[in-house]
């Protein structure tokens, strides 16, 4: 029943935000459903490794766009509209209405009597998970995925420049 609320909160915060208004609202709201889902993963799986590594990705990602929301909009008033709120609150409910009516009254996330694979012990399933994430489907994906990356690297290091703040004003590209 736990994560039938686990799930209801993550929604609910996914709502919000799509109404939200404020960029700093937003990032909070990204902090905490970042949170919450770290939470989730971590009682699923029955280790927080996992979920902590995600956690301080997503936590150093926040730092990055906190910094850079607050050289664009540091003077921004925040208002707090409690008719978007409102919204907020009846469409998340009626969504969970629907996911809890869809299960049939039982958490959509538990599944009875399946075997997850928690009385393996943790070497063997990092070792089968590893080869399964670089098998033939795969490669191809994480190959793509490290050059992207690596582009987007190497323009957003030659976008930023300790002098200009962090918007250019200058014309220059590189």
């Amino acid at each position: 029943m736990i994560h039938y609320y686990y799930s209801s909160m993550v929604i609910m915060l996914g709502v919000f935000f799509v109404v939200g208004n404020h960029p700093l609202w937003m990032g909070l709201i990204l902090l905490v459903q970042t949170f919450l889902v770290s939470l989730f993963s971590g009682f699923l799986l029955s280790f927080f490794w996992f979920s902590y590594i995600l956690f301080l990705l997503f936590l150093g990602g926040m730092l990055v766009l906190f910094m850079y929301v607050c050289g664009l909009a540091s003077n921004e008033m925040f208002m707090f509209d409690s008719i978007e709120v409102g919204w907020g609150v009846g469409v998340s409910l009626l969504l969970m209405w629907a996911m809890y009516m869809y299960a049939g009254g039982k958490s959509c996330l538990i599944v009875e009597g399946f075997d997850w694979g928690f009385n393996l012990d943790y070497k063997s399933l990092f070792l089968v998970c590893l080869v399964s994430f670089y098998s033939y489907p795969y490669y191809m994906l994480i190959g793509m995925l490290a050059v992207y990356l690596l582009v987007g690297l190497v323009a957003v290091s030659s976008i930023v420049d300790l002098s200009d703040g962090p918007l250019r004003s200058s014309g220059k590209m590189f």
